[in-house]
């Protein structure tokens, strides 16, 4: 899958028109992907497919859908957890190449990526006047919903520490 988003990303570069885009991708397959698309070709009217359909055509012959089931179940069923908010980002981001479908708009990955962080950082994100519209707003404000939170169990723990200390010595 990382070759193909490779290539893809060349012929989007180069800013061809879908059929040459298709003739490209299809030229740099071989021995069995060669095959593949030669059966391809003798059932459909390749000339005619959109970009959507080709990528379709590519990724059931070549990823099995049992593991596409098995990341869309790790996406959509990933949460934050004990990971900082970078570090999930992170894994959020890499999961969601893995299911581009399911967060094919910016309002479906904003809500998606909401939903993945630990309660305390969400409602604090989208509790406010001004809910995050695109994912660098909401980790944005995740990131500094984090420092905060960090900083005020810092300043707890501290308090407590010194509470006892006092606690201590009055006894």
């Amino acid at each position: 899958q990382a070759w193909f988003k490779t290539v893809e990303n060349i012929v989007d570069l180069l800013d061809w028109p879908i059929p040459e885009k298709i003739k490209c991708m299809s030229f740099c397959f071989s021995g069995d992907a060669r095959m593949w698309w030669e059966r391809v070709k003798a059932k459909r009217q390749v000339n005619l497919m959109n970009w959507a359909d080709f990528e379709v055509e590519f990724l059931e012959e070549y990823f099995h859908m049992r593991v596409t089931n098995r990341h869309y179940d790790e996406f959509t069923e990933f949460r934050q957890g004990d990971l900082s908010v970078s570090d999930a980002v992170k894994r959020f981001n890499r999961l969601a190449c893995l299911c581009p479908e399911l967060v094919s708009t910016e309002r479906e990955r904003v809500r998606l990526m909401l939903k993945m962080h630990r309660p305390e950082i969400a409602l604090n994100v989208a509790g406010g006047v001004n809910r995050p519209q695109t994912t660098e707003e909401l980790v944005s404000s995740a990131l500094i919903t984090e420092h905060y939170q960090k900083a005020m169990n810092e300043g707890k723990s501290l308090a407590q520490t010194e509470g006892q200390k006092s606690q201590s010595t009055k006894t």
